[in-house]
């Protein structure tokens, strides 16, 4: 997906938008906590979340999925990396959400 992103198709990555959460600010891979609006898959399934964070393999002997993300836009957090910051991606954001 991210050499898509980097060429322009973002179709797969604005699908994972349906699984978007609205954070405080944009979480770190070494953040305790994540302060959150919790999604109702998330109150559906507390058994893999904690603190507004995905555990593989559930909350009790899994590990959390982290990452450092940044800001962009205004609005999202994205995994931090250079396409966030691409030309082709504000484009993208703009074109399907502004």
């Amino acid at each position: 997906m991210i050499s898509d992103m980097s060429d322009g198709n973002f179709k797969d990555a604005i699908k994972l938008l349906e699984f978007g959460v609205c954070v405080k600010e944009c979480p770190r891979a070494d953040s305790e906590t994540v302060q959150c609006k919790p999604t109702a898959e998330m109150i559906k399934d507390p058994n893999y979340y904690k603190d507004c964070v995905y555990y593989v393999g559930g909350t009790q002997y899994g590990k959390p999925f982290r990452f450092n993300s940044t800001e962009y836009g205004g609005h999202f957090c994205l995994p931090e990396g250079e396409y966030a910051g691409s030309p082709n991606a504000l484009k993208a954001f703009k074109e399907i959400f502004f």
